[in-house]
């Protein structure tokens, strides 16, 4: 679960994640990044008046920092303390709110949110269905909500792209992985359960990633750059079927 003392120690996102000093993790979430902020750049427009922005699961405040020119109010919550610890002490600091909460208990008003993201959460937790029934609460009627996980893209499930076909069940673990996931979703069940919360999916796009064994050690080491493997990644999107076995989904729904 997202609470284990794993997810408590691991460092802030910026240099777990994205800093070029980690090769592995770069090549693996800087698109996801990067998908996901050119999301909340399109929701923006859409709303008339966009002012509140909730990141459940904010970890380090990277999406928070980086939407300052379009949500007027940003609230981040998370349990690391550590993380938040350094969201509020950056460098890049701003006037973005931060709390101290389970993802599955929010203390925030319902319907407070304009939009909400949740990147990379509920695979972390057993029963991800409680963290969306949060994420509809406190989003408001008309509100957006940008949820991405990571996408079910193993042997079975890319046979099936191959045949023009998408994987309907998603990869339930018994026991968290190395990552601490449980789950690995298929696109369309991820879209099933945040269509019976109360919302109304508006787009689900995925960020391939070429992987195969051995992949991160050549990362690692530098025997084969990172940018070469997100240029040849980027091929893949001009398939549709590819692109719904990504190494990533990113849902946008609208409460109704």
């Amino acid at each position: 679960m997202a609470t284990d003392a794993r997810y408590q120690s691991e460092p802030p996102e910026e240099t777990r994640l994205y800093d070029d000093r980690n090769p592995v993790c770069r090549y693996y979430h800087i698109t996801r990044r990067t998908a996901v902020l050119q999301t909340l750049a399109e929701v923006s427009g859409k709303l008339p008046n966009p002012i509140t922005f909730v990141d459940l699961g904010c970890g380090s405040g990277t999406y928070l920092r980086a939407t300052q020119a379009f949500f007027q109010t940003r609230i981040g919550v998370d349990l690391a303390l550590h993380k938040l610890r350094f969201a509020r002490n950056s460098a890049q600091a701003d006037s973005s709110r931060y709390v101290t909460a389970s993802v599955l208990e929010v203390p925030l008003e319902t319907g407070c949110a304009d939009v909400i993201l949740c990147s990379e959460v509920l695979e972390h937790f057993p029963e991800p269905g409680l963290v969306i029934a949060e994420v509809a609460r406190i989003a408001r009627p008309g509100g957006f909500v940008i949820i991405s996980s990571p996408a079910r893209a193993d042997l079975i499930a890319l046979a099936k792209s191959v045949f023009g076909s998408a994987p309907s069940n998603s990869r339930r673990l018994e026991r968290a992985d190395m990552h601490g996931h449980y789950w690995y979703f298929a696109p369309s069940h991820l879209v099933s359960m945040i269509t019976a919360a109360g919302f109304s999916v508006r787009s689900v796009r995925a960020e391939p990633k070429v992987h195969f064994r051995g992949l991160p050690t050549l990362l690692r080491w530098r025997l084969v750059s990172d940018r070469l493997m997100l240029r040849i990644a980027s091929a893949f999107k001009s398939s549709v079927h590819f692109r719904t076995v990504g190494a990533f989904a990113i849902v946008l729904a609208q409460r109704l």
